[in-house]
């Protein structure tokens, strides 16, 4: 963390070690494959991506990052993070610009104006960070979770045991209303349920194949990438149930049609041109991975 902090980069800790310290007063009571930063900037994550590679940092992946513009703009809408690999040490790095892509997203602005308001600090291994306030990271941690349709139990244990107590109920009511996902809480609280046996004041009716689905993804770990085309639609099907309104929709669709690999792996002038490439990308992939996206 101290390359971080010299790098002279304002960030926020997300997850892992700051929800372990949140939850159980020990930073290193929850495992954790590697650390989340947030830093609300696209530019800026440029910036201290380009920092930690004269570090001797490496992309953790081919596909991270894209140099010319705007190329570059249009695959960052349609991710929310890259990640960084120290090689010697092993220890990665996510740089987030926005908090989720799929529920949460914000102009950059937006999002700047209000973690300057929705901002706490823990000190953690003798080192003050920045984190998000109680309401905001709850939040937040519903749309990750309801993202990868809560695939990890650790996810829901995250959730399970988040100190509500801190928690201004009235606040976590408005960000609710602020990004419509009433439904993810109301997923977690279903799945909450069915695996711990919670009980809540108020049941609310979601559809059941929500939670059917997310138990499939928690309960089958072998399901990876390449997905075949049955699983593809179970979770379009998926996100089409935690559709909020008409543009959510929109959105689903697009991101389903442009991701951001196509973007990554073929140069094309104009945005408009991936909507024309993906059904040929997969069909050339249905081909070559036996009927696989």
């Amino acid at each position: 963390m101290d390359v971080l902090f010299s790098s002279k980069i304002t960030f926020w800790v997300l997850k892992g070690i700051e929800i372990s310290f949140r939850n159980y007063g020990d930073p290193l009571a929850r495992t954790f494959g590697d650390l989340d930063i947030l830093v609300p900037n696209k530019e800026l994550i440029g910036e201290l991506r380009k920092y930690l590679l004269s570090k001797g940092w490496q992309d953790q992946f081919e596909d991270e990052w894209i140099e010319d513009l705007p190329r570059r703009d249009w695959y960052m809408d349609r991710r929310h993070h890259i990640s960084i690999i120290d090689p010697v040490h092993g220890v990665s790095v996510e740089l987030h610009w926005q908090l989720d892509y799929r529920f949460l997203k914000l102009p950059e602005k937006n999002l700047e104006l209000i973690l300057e308001k929705e901002t706490g600090t823990f000190e953690i291994l003798n080192r003050k960070i920045n984190v998000l306030s109680p309401e905001l990271e709850y939040v937040f941690l519903l749309a990750h979770g309801a993202r990868h349709a809560w695939c990890s139990f650790k996810w829901l244990v995250d959730v399970y045991h988040f100190p509500m107590d801190k928690i201004d109920s009235a606040k976590l009511e408005y960000w609710l209303d602020f990004f419509q996902i009433h439904k993810l809480l109301f997923l977690y609280q279903a799945l909450a349920t069915r695996y711990f046996k919670e009980k809540f004041q108020k049941s609310h009716s979601i559809p059941r194949y929500l939670v059917d689905y997310c138990s499939f993804r928690l309960e089958n770990k072998e399901l990876r990438l390449p997905m075949s085309i049955a699983h593809t639609w179970d979770s379009f099907y998926f996100d089409l149930l935690l559709v909020r309104n008409y543009n959510d929709f929109f959105k689903v669709s697009d991101l389903l049609i442009v991701r951001a690999s196509d973007i990554f792996q073929v140069k094309l002038p104009f945005q408009f041109l991936y909507y024309f490439y993906r059904p040929i990308g997969i069909f050339r992939r249905s081909i070559g991975k036996g009927n696989s996206f």
